[in-house]
């Protein structure tokens, strides 16, 4: 059976940066079965970006439909449900509900970017040590997603959207995950939906063709839809995670214990020790899920003492 504790000093060790991606350890687990049965293998990679495949552009989409019926205090609710407690599945109604509404009152490019982050802007700022805020650039991190949505002015929001995913996401995350952990066990993977001429192809549609209220990838839907059986087809859009949150409450709690919040911790310079330990505090007794957070630490920490 797969599991966190053995595989992250190898994730660790073959990404060569602090590439903080859950998914890269279901990545690695299927790269390495599947060389046991070939050399050469098919990803579907793109397919989300070119044709709106993803459920925050939904939401995005949603956001400004809300944003043009409501004021934003006004909303339904609002206040109740951010009172909910968090759930431990990453994509949870209450979960996504609660992401939804707290980036609501923002510009769409802001508001997506504070849906993609692992670490809140008050979040960071409150579990960095004094020494290393100072040491920071004044540059707001923000400004690399808007320079990139600013290449795609004029067009509606989802399509700068999934633009801004092709440059950023695909490149620097995905294509990454999958060339690293494939070639770490001698698997070619190709991917075809990013040839050159599709990405040009997709980039032409209008986004009605691509994306319709509530559902996306239409084009692909319509031309290939009868090809996939049903049970597929049919089925709802799942993600590549792992159960994350589960595993620091189990398997990967001494770990934790023995490397974050050790005295000798590496990322002691960088972060406030006794932010950390609320952190693990408030996961291991249920109160938050800080399952990402805690991993992209765990990840940073294992980095440091690898290659440092």
């Amino acid at each position: 059976m797969p599991s966190g504790v053995d595989i992250i000093d190898k994730l660790v060790w073959h990404y060569d940066e602090p590439f903080g991606d859950s998914s890269a350890v279901p990545t690695w687990y299927l790269s390495e079965l599947t060389k046991s049965e070939v050399t050469v293998a098919l990803s579907g990679d793109g397919g989300d970006e070119l044709f709106a495949g993803y459920e925050r552009y939904r939401a995005l989409w949603l956001s400004n439909k809300l944003r043009k019926l409501f004021p934003v205090h006004k909303i339904p609710g609002l206040q109740l449900i951010q009172k909910l407690p968090d759930s431990n599945r990453r994509k949870s109604l209450v979960r996504r509900g609660k992401r939804f509404l707290e980036a609501l009152d923002q510009p769409p490019a802001r508001r997506y970017l504070n849906w993609l982050q692992i670490f809140p802007e008050s979040l960071r700022a409150s579990i960095y040590t004094d020494s290393f805020l100072e040491s920071l650039p004044g540059d707001d991190p923000f400004d690399f997603l808007d320079s990139i949505w600013a290449q795609s002015a004029g067009r509606d929001l989802v399509t700068r959207a999934s633009t801004a995913d092709i440059l950023s996401y695909l490149p620097c995350d995905l294509c990454t995950k999958v060339d690293i952990a494939s070639m770490a066990h001698g698997l070619e993977v190709r991917q075809p939906l990013l040839d050159h001429r599709i990405v040009e192809f997709a980039a032409s549609l209008p986004v009605n063709l691509k994306f319709r209220g509530r559902r996306g990838k239409l084009i692909l839907q319509d031309t290939f839809g009868s090809m996939i059986p049903k049970s597929i087809f049919t089925r709802k859009k799942m993600g590549f995670g792992i159960p994350i949150a589960n595993w620091f409450r189990d398997e990967l709690k001494p770990m934790v214990h023995d490397t974050l919040l050790a005295n000798d911790a590496r990322i002691n310079p960088y972060f406030r020790r006794e932010s950390i330990a609320e952190l693990v505090r408030a996961h291991e007794t249920n109160e938050q899920n800080h399952g990402y957070r805690l991993w992209n630490l765990l990840i940073l920490e294992k980095w440091l003492r690898e290659w440092t």
